[in-house]
């Protein structure tokens, strides 16, 4: 993100998709639609993902036919841990994939 109306983009992004998963009946829809991806391990992707994490978590509850469980929020990242300047456990709170 660049700009501030890049972040008013996708939260308003992050609410029509809750908006339209709350409609879909299919569970496995559902959670393909709930599931969030950032792409880059660095201070913007790790900056990124916690906000988007914090702000999908909090909306969902204004949403009766979401559970917060099929909230699912990725960080692919190149390698196989986040950069050393990253306190150690966020290695193990955040779902990493990598190639």
């Amino acid at each position: 993100m660049k700009s501030l109306g890049d972040a008013d983009l996708l939260r308003n992004h992050m609410l029509a998709t809750l908006e339209m998963a709350s409609l879909v009946e299919d569970a496995a829809v559902r959670r393909a639609m709930l599931t969030f991806v950032v792409a880059g391990g660095g201070f913007a992707g790790v900056e990124t993902i916690g906000a988007l994490n914090d702000f999908v978590r909090e909306a969902v509850r204004y949403y009766p036919n979401l559970r917060e469980a099929d909230v699912r929020v990725v960080l692919i990242h190149p390698n196989a841990a986040l950069p050393t300047w990253f306190p150690r456990h966020l290695n193990d709170l955040i779902p990493l994939h990598y190639r």
